[in-house]
């Protein structure tokens, strides 16, 4: 029992085991299965987050792809946006620079305007100072006067012509010349007047002009005889400075328009030493001007020959002012006369019939031509006739012959010249003129601001050059006292002269200068004493000059003769001041106390006739006729000679040409065959010379007409004129 009882335990508990077991696996299964639902689970969990990722990925890539896309989009539109951007900032800057540009342009003006204003002021100031100091000097003047009434009352005599004679006599010792007596008379009671008008042209429309623009800058040729006249370079410069500054004085006086005043200043100087076979003595002024005028002077307003040359009484000669090149100021290097030539030239001598000119005539002269260069016609023209032109206190400077310097309108503009020069001044002026600011260093005329002016010349042993840099230009080199350009009384080795050396030499009435041995500059020179003899005899020293008459020796004032005959009228006549009545030739009784009955002649070249005319070298009153028979002949013949085009001529006039040709022959031929002898026919003279200066030649061609126009006295100017139609007629 104990056996089987125990194999059945044992059976039960295998059994037991094997259930057991059987549960085990079951349960394992079970949770196997559970574990793979749960990993199913996981697994379906995690590849629905997948796909949810993807799908968000998916969704997110979708949303980058559009934003790229509508970025692209926003980018391609904004580049567009830009490029309009930066166009409208260009167009807007462009304007910004516009804008900036025209305010600094109209700061420019209104700097210009407040300079122009300042300069108005200072010119204001000027004359108004000007006209004080006129003023003042007119009480100084009437003050002495009554000081020398009253003496001269004091010491009055009981014969009242013999009171006359004496206050004429004191009154003629202090003027300048015998001439001025008449004229003191009248500035006693009167205030001087201004002398200036505006044109009378008719009215056109007014262009900017540049008002700063108010120095001619001109270039000067001296001649081998201008040379020769003074002997040295230093002596022929400092002459040249004398007479720009003189001239300067004149054009200081009078106002042109709306310019208002100008001033001429030296820019080159050019001294010719050594004589020039082709410019002989004998050459006429035309020629020797248009000889000048070959030259190109473009870089110049004005260019002018000064010479020592005796023309019978012609003293300048200049082409006249026009509009555009045509003529005068700023006109350019041009074909002229089948040549090329500078019309803006002129010349100067120094001689009349064999006399040095005196220094007063030489400037007025001198102002004269510049007068013609800027337009300015002759007083007694046809162009002037319609201005009132009041003479009764003297010729003005325009006046077609050359005065003496000593009546109150001599070195004055007509209204006339003021109205010409101030329509060409308009029209050419800022062409060629220059400011006036600044010296100018190389004109070999020491300007101020320079110590020394020796031009371009960079090996002078005293002073630096024109071409040296700037700030050594025109001074004085290290050890050098002087420059010879500073005067006459330095030696080349710049040392100064010792006192007492001669530096200018002694003439009719003055004494001649000593250096002084402390300056380089010569002094003035001493005039000799009044009524010392000068003019061969016939005229007096007065203040240094020789202008005085003979007359006033004895109390009376000099007159022009009234007489038939024209050699009378070049006869010395005196009168009792302001009695016009008693103007008799010296021969005449009424003067024997005086002269003893001695005819004495006037001077060559002295105005006669009412100063209309000159008394020539034969002592005849000559008088112009600028349209006589001679001078329509010259106008003929020069016309051939200065026809631009002769062969056009020749060939619309072919038949009349051979009709003369035949003529000529028929007549050679009679004139053998009755005197049975030949002809010699001399070859003609290239250049037709015509001995009369009276009248004008006028030239036509297919481009411009020019005019040179002679006058018998002192002037001769040179026009250019528009062109005029000369149509040909067949035969």
């Amino acid at each position: 029992m104990t056996v089987k009882g125990g194999r059945e335990e044992t059976g039960r508990k295998e059994e037991k085991k094997r259930e057991g077991g059987k549960e085990r696996k079951k349960e394992k299964e079970k949770e196997r299965k559970r574990k793979r639902e749960k990993e199913r689970k996981k697994e379906k969990e995690r590849k629905k987050k997948e796909r949810k990722k993807e799908k968000k990925e998916g969704r997110k890539e979708g949303r980058k792809e559009m934003k790229s896309r509508e970025e692209g989009r926003r980018r391609e539109g904004g580049d567009e946006k830009q490029e309009g951007r930066k166009k409208r900032r260009g167009r807007e800057e462009r304007k910004e620079r516009k804008r900036k540009k025209k305010k600094e342009r109209e700061r420019k003006k209104e700097k210009e305007r407040k300079k122009e204003r300042e300069r108005k002021k200072e010119r204001k100031k000027e004359k108004e100072g000007r006209k004080e100091g006129r003023k003042e000097r007119k009480k100084e003047r009437k003050k002495e006067r009554k000081k020398e009434r009253k003496k001269e009352r004091k010491n009055e005599p009981q014969d009242r012509t013999q009171m006359m004679y004496l206050a004429d006599y004191k009154l003629l010792h202090d003027s300048k010349s015998a001439s001025l007596a008449q004229t003191l008379h009248q500035q006693l009671q009167d205030f001087q007047r201004q002398l200036t008008a505006k044109a009378n042209h008719p009215h056109r429309p007014r262009r900017s002009l540049n008002y700063s623009k108010t120095s001619c800058l001109l270039h000067f040729q001296a001649d081998h005889l201008f040379y020769r006249r003074f002997g040295s370079v230093e002596a022929v410069i400092a002459q040249i400075a004398s007479y720009v500054k003189a001239v300067n004085a004149i054009y200081e006086a009078a106002e042109f328009g709306r310019i208002g005043t100008i001033e001429f200043k030296v820019k080159t100087i050019t001294i010719v030493q050594e004589e020039d076979p082709s410019r002989t003595p004998f050459l006429s002024p035309e020629m020797l001007l248009m000889l000048h005028s070959k030259t190109n002077w473009d870089g110049y307003c004005l260019s002018y020959l000064l010479t020592d040359r005796d023309y019978s009484g012609v003293l300048g000669i200049a082409f006249s002012g026009q509009p555009g090149d045509s003529g005068g100021i700023c006109s350019k290097y041009q074909h002229f006369l089948e040549k090329e030539a500078s019309l803006n030239t002129g010349l100067i001598t120094l001689q009349k019939y064999g006399q040095l000119l005196p220094p007063r005539m030489i400037h007025i002269t001198l102002a004269h031509e510049f007068g013609h260069s800027l337009g300015a016609q002759h007083d007694q023209t046809k162009e002037c006739s319609r201005f009132d032109l009041n003479t009764s206190r003297g010729k003005f400077l325009m006046f077609n012959y050359a005065t003496d310097g000593t009546e109150f309108n001599n070195d004055k503009f007509s209204p006339c010249s003021i109205a010409y020069i101030s329509n060409i001044l308009e029209h050419k002026k800022d062409q060629c003129f220059a400011e006036t600011d600044r010296p100018i260093c190389g004109n070999q005329i020491v300007d101020p601001g320079e110590e020394c002016d020796v031009g371009s010349d960079n090996e002078d042993a005293c002073c630096y050059g024109a071409g040296e840099p700037r700030g050594i230009q025109c001074r004085l080199k290290p050890g050098a006292s002087c420059s010879p350009s500073q005067g006459l009384c330095c030696e080349r080795n710049c040392v100064l002269k010792p006192l007492g050396q001669r530096c200018q030499e002694e003439s009719e009435c003055a004494l001649g200068s000593l250096c002084t041995g402390s300056s380089p500059a010569c002094p003035e020179l001493l005039p000799k004493a009044n009524f010392t003899p000068c003019g061969l005899g016939l005229r007096l020293c007065s203040n240094g000059l020789c202008e005085g008459s003979l007359c006033i020796q004895h109390g009376l004032e000099e007159c022009q003769c009234v007489s038939s005959p024209l050699r009378g009228r070049c006869r010395l006549c005196c009168q009792l001041p302001g009695q016009a009545a008693t103007c008799v030739s010296t021969s005449s009784k009424i003067w024997d106390p005086f002269f003893n009955g001695s005819d004495i002649p006037l001077l060559a070249g002295s105005p006669c006739g009412d100063k209309n005319g000159y008394c020539d070298k034969f002592h005849i009153c000559r008088f112009v006729d600028e349209d006589g028979p001679i001078a329509r002949v010259k106008n003929f013949i020069l016309d051939f000679i200065e026809m631009d085009d002769l062969a056009t001529w020749m060939q619309t006039h072919w038949c009349a040409i051979l009709l003369v040709v035949l003529t000529l022959a028929a007549m050679m031929a009679g004139t053998v065959s009755l005197f049975g002898r030949t002809l010699s026919n001399e070859s003609a003279d290239e250049n037709i010379r015509i001995s009369h200066k009276a009248g004008s030649v006028e030239h036509q061609g297919k481009k411009r007409q020019t005019s040179f126009h002679w006058e018998e006295e002192i002037y001769i100017k040179m026009h250019r004129k528009r062109p005029r139609s000369s149509p040909g007629e067949l035969c």
